[in-house]
């Protein structure tokens, strides 16, 4: 797993809506890059009760797994659109603060991603940045 860190209080947060990324700024207060980069979607998509909640992120080569607990959004609290929309910000916000992850996997307690929208087989990348750059 690396460990970086925010820099400089900034942080890249991709918006599906508008289709863009822009520099965001944190109070990083010594978080890693990762735990700063779901603070951050959470300041976007929490709800309530309802939050980004993972149990860990694993960088291995040129992937990105991040493992949500059960209770979290995107699983739960939101609809498939949005559901849909929460992914690819999720996605597209870690290919933007890591240009060297090619593929984005998600999992959902150490198992495959199933929600009532949803299903990924256990090691089906969720983004494939090959299949996601504009030309």
């Amino acid at each position: 797993q690396q460990e970086s860190s925010a820099q400089g209080g900034q942080v890249i947060i991709y918006n599906p809506d508008e289709d863009t990324a822009s520099a965001t700024s944190i109070d990083t207060d010594g978080q890693s890059l990762d735990e700063a980069l779901i603070a951050a979607l959470n300041e976007t998509y929490a709800v309530e009760d309802y939050t980004i909640s993972v149990n860990e992120i694993l960088h291995d080569g040129n992937g990105i797994t991040i493992d949500f607990t059960e209770q979290s959004i995107p699983l739960t609290g939101l609809g498939s659109s949005e559901e849909s929309a929460c992914l690819r910000s999720i996605g597209e916000t870690f290919f933007q603060n890591y240009p060297e992850a090619e593929l984005i996997y998600f999992t959902v307690d150490g198992g495959p991603y199933i929600s009532g929208h949803l299903e990924l087989a256990e090691g089906e990348p969720y983004m494939d940045r090959s299949m996601t750059e504009k030309s």
